[in-house]
């Protein structure tokens, strides 16, 4: 379930990103831009954002038949 418009702005407004190298996602609208996409996906990931070099993937874990996601 993605987070309500209202609850990611404030957090967006609440926080301040430090750029930990060149490719690290800093500005509130390209994080918003972010958030949406990987809700719209199902996935995320990220791109040398966190060091030089690393790529990572961010996939949820679903059971259906033990009732997850939520319905």
């Amino acid at each position: 379930m993605p987070l309500p418009e209202p609850d990611l702005a404030a957090h967006l407004a609440r926080i301040t990103p430090e750029a930990l190298t060149w490719h690290t996602v800093t500005s509130g609208e390209g994080l918003r831009e972010g958030v949406v996409a990987t809700a719209q996906r199902g996935y995320g990931w990220v791109e040398q954002e966190l060091e030089e070099g690393l790529r990572s993937l961010a996939a949820p874990v679903v059971d259906v038949r033990a009732g997850w996601p939520p319905r």
